[in-house]
């Protein structure tokens, strides 16, 4: 009789720990959910992507135009050597008047 009164105790100690454990897991995950589909998170989250997308928009912009201008001038694109860390020609891609800016990278 001791034996099952020792694992019947046992059981309901592990039962009700995991149950506190799941319970636990279970709620934090609730609370995370939730901010994440508050107005304020999502407004933010939107914004966020929307300024990364024109951002990359701006950028193969910016490529396209110095290709284009390359194309225009006679120079080969992409530039033979834009690794800034073996001290090439670099061209700064800025939206500018006229022809790109050519700079040596130090």
């Amino acid at each position: 009789m001791i034996k099952r009164a020792t694992w019947f105790v046992s059981g309901a100690v592990a039962g009700a720990t995991g149950m506190g454990l799941v319970a636990r897991r279970v709620k934090r995950r609730v609370r995370r959910t939730v901010l994440q589909l508050s107005p304020t998170y999502v407004a933010r989250h939107t914004r966020l992507r929307v300024r990364s997308a024109v951002a990359d928009g701006r950028r193969a912009m910016l490529l396209k135009e110095a290709e284009l201008r390359a194309r225009r001038d006679g120079t080969p694109w992409p530039p033979v050597d834009t690794d800034p860390r073996r001290n090439a020609e670099v061209i700064e891609l800025r939206p500018r008047h006229g022809r790109e800016r050519r700079s040596s990278a130090k």
